[in-house]
């Protein structure tokens, strides 16, 4: 059996969230829907709202066949680290050939421009560069600030599903 594969923290796991399962669902209704759903901590290393059981198992009720942990270290990370390390639990089970996400941004050009800009060369090199000298600002601001700098305004990266979707 093949399945769809989402990462999300379920912070708490609220009606959009549900909507996201019961698409995957209706689109793909011969498939298992796997989730790697953050634990206790959360992204950026707050505390969760809801402790992790009661939100696995609100993902099960709405329609996720299985809910697996994306440990601490992981969970805690900037969007890239976070998505990265969701892809990397989720493309080691041989059954999860499709990922979804739910995003602010209901334009995949954009999206995928995006994060193609994110992975140049370019980018890369003046973030690295910046982050070595701006400790002044967290990680998603000087994100922002470098891609600006490079490729002009960007309304993506200042919408938190958005800027994961675009690292996926």
């Amino acid at each position: 059996m093949k399945a769809v594969g989402i990462i999300a923290e379920f912070n708490p796991l609220h009606r959009g969230h549900a909507h996201l399962l019961q698409s995957v669902k209706s689109h793909f209704p011969d498939r298992a829907i796997v989730c790697v759903m953050s634990g206790n901590f959360v992204q950026r290393g707050e505390f969760a709202i809801q402790e992790k059981y009661s939100r696995a198992r609100s993902a099960l009720e709405c329609g996720a066949d299985l809910v697996l942990e994306l440990p601490y270290p992981f969970s805690s990370l900037s969007a890239e680290g976070f998505a990265a390390s969701g892809i990397h639990i989720l493309s080691s089970l041989p059954a999860v050939d499709t990922i979804a996400f739910g995003t602010e941004i209901d334009n995949a050009h954009a999206l995928k421009e995006c994060a193609k800009n994110l992975s140049s060369s370019a980018f890369r090199t003046a973030f690295r560069k910046r982050s070595a000298t701006d400790k002044t600002k967290g990680y998603p601001a000087l994100q922002y600030e470098v891609y600006r700098e490079l490729f002009g305004e960007e309304e993506i990266l200042l919408n938190p599903n958005a800027s994961l979707a675009v690292q996926y």
